[in-house]
């Protein structure tokens, strides 16, 4: 099988961050940046299939050039080669900016599965495996607990993850997007046989000219601010009308927010 996965580099959860002077990002200067936990585990997923059934694991990430150190750490794992889109003209992109980039990229290369992590441990949108599904015209299948591929390059099996602590079965067509939830298994940590393996393991730099793209983000970050501390709640008394018209004056009068 032949499989890319999408992987992004991310700030340290412990890292004490800084705004810029404008707001409307983080300071990076002196920022241990690590590989997202979810896209760690959408690797070892990939590995696993490559071990079961043989082939070869492309890494694709779009970001600037201390991505590298996230690119070698998975090629440390295991895989194969990697496909670094690195271009200022695309960094700090939206989610929309960054799937069209990587779409693009992986219609270069030969593929019969795409796996990415479910979300960013610094964004949270949930967005980008997803928009590769759709400018690809592939189906896809998000926030997975369990992957297993019954047919190589045909069919899978999958379990994913719903609200309310449900969980979902069914069986998808290959090739496919999927969006993978931690807890689905335990990346592997590299070994230094293999540490010294990716040092000559191909990364292939690409711009936006080489993809043919030149968009616009279509989302703005107008101000980024840490949340002010709250002055504590309030437990309203009485029964349930009485408690009931008692909030609904507050929210009028107080908080203002109806």
């Amino acid at each position: 099988m032949k499989i890319i996965v999408c992987l992004k580099e991310v700030p340290d959860t412990e890292a004490h961050l800084k705004l810029k002077a404008d707001q409307t990002g983080i300071e990076t200067d002196n920022i241990i940046f690590k590989m997202n936990p979810f896209d760690e585990c959408a690797i070892e997923e990939a590995l696993r299939l490559k071990e079961k059934f043989s082939g070869e694991v492309t890494l694709l990430t779009l970001g600037p050039d201390t991505a590298k150190q996230t690119i070698r750490k998975g090629l440390a794992m295991g895989a194969d080669r990697a496909i670094h889109i690195n271009d200022p003209l695309l960094l700090n992109s939206d989610s929309f900016v960054v799937a069209k980039a990587l779409s693009e990229a992986i219609k270069k290369t030969p593929f019969n599965l795409i796996l990415t992590g479910v979300q960013s441990e610094d964004g949270f949108n949930m967005q980008t495996g997803i928009m590769i599904a759709e400018f690809l015209g592939l189906p896809h299948a998000s926030i997975l607990t369990k992957f297993e591929v019954v047919e190589p390059n045909k069919k899978a099996k999958i379990t994913r993850e719903l609200e309310g602590g449900l969980l979902e079965e069914g069986e998808l067509d290959l090739p496919a997007v999927i969006t993978i939830q931690t807890g689905i298994n335990i990346p592997r940590y590299p070994t230094l046989p293999n540490i010294m393996k990716a040092r000559s393991k191909e990364i292939k730099d690409m711009k936006a000219s080489d993809l043919g793209i030149s968009l616009a983000p279509h989302v703005k970050i107008l101000k980024l601010f840490f949340p002010e501390k709250g002055k504590g709640a309030q437990i309203i008394p009485g029964d349930e009308v009485a408690a009931a018209k008692l909030l609904v004056k507050k929210l009028k009068e107080e908080a203002k927010v109806i």
